[in-house]
């Protein structure tokens, strides 16, 4: 919260260095003055629009269809859908009222696909919001901000992706396949997704599915602290990635989850030949 407020700073500041700049700048005259008012003029329009924005959010809220403990340390929430537009792969801002006042904002990943009939989301039960949002309850209210992030599929053309998830990670990518699910023609996948034991596996009806369903699909989940798992043991590393993916590395790859394994299996893939372009990134960071 104290992060958020200090960038919601740099609107007063940049304001006031404007009006300071143009009243006693004394090099600021002639075309450069006219630029700097226009300059001046988009930086309002940016703060309008995000006034407008937050006030339009803050007054609507919706009520929660169901809230579920998939696995031991997650929750899903259910809530109903407002008429606000967003990409598989894209997260949101929610706020609930957990006392007698609303939470902060805070920013969870989508689970639900565009086309469904309401918005969902998993949340890890870590911090002291995600933890105390295990009381929420069917009919409780909640606000949304949706459609933030760019980790959404890229333009259709990739003859590959390769999905790399660890723990919760796993949301963004889940919303992913779930829209490639629904595509006839949809390339080759293979999900690389590291948990610390069964119990952990989120979606795991789902991704059993889609995968069993589709013969240019691999699915390979590994286990941390689980010795008898018959699947890959240990945590997501470049040797893991080189047995998987082979020694070739097409099209794209998503990677999800704590931003040391996103910024290590990043690193691998750069070394291997993969372009900027090719990786799309989200890394999560739990506080307490």
């Amino acid at each position: 919260e104290t992060w958020k407020r200090l960038h919601w700073l740099t609107f007063p500041v940049l304001t006031l260095a404007f009006y300071h700049s143009i009243q006693l700048g004394s090099d600021i005259y002639g075309p450069l003055r006219t630029t700097w008012f226009i300059l001046w003029g988009f930086h309002l329009l940016v703060v309008l629009g995000k006034i407008f924005h937050k006030l339009s959010v803050w007054r609507k809220t919706s009520r929660i269809v169901s809230a579920v403990s998939d696995t031991p340390g997650t929750l899903t929430v259910v809530a109903e859908k407002l008429k606000q537009r967003y990409q598989p792969g894209q997260f949101a801002f929610i706020s609930l009222k957990l006392t007698k006042k609303w939470e902060a904002w805070h920013p969870f990943s989508l689970t639900s696909h565009h086309s469904d009939e309401h918005i969902s989301m998993t949340i890890k039960k870590l911090g002291d919001f995600s933890s105390a949002a295990a009381a929420i309850k069917p009919g409780d209210r909640i606000k949304t901000d949706i459609g933030y992030g760019a980790f959404t599929l890229p333009v259709p053309g990739d003859n590959r992706y390769t999905f790399i998830a660890a723990g919760v990670g796993i949301t963004p990518i889940y919303a992913l396949l779930k829209d490639l699910a629904q595509k006839p023609d949809s390339p080759e996948v293979i999900l690389i997704y590291c948990v610390h034991s069964e119990s952990d596996i989120l979606f795991r009806d789902e991704l059993t599915r889609w995968f069993s369903e589709r013969p240019a699909w691999s699915l390979h989940i590994a286990c941390t602290s689980q010795p008898d798992w018959p699947g890959e043991q240990g945590r997501i590393n470049d040797v893991m990635v080189d047995k998987i993916c082979g020694p070739l590395y097409p099209g794209s790859y998503f990677l999800c989850g704590p931003a040391m394994m996103v910024k290590s299996i990043g690193r691998y893939l750069r070394i291997k030949g993969v372009s900027r372009r090719q990786i799309k990134r989200e890394k999560f960071v739990f506080l307490p």
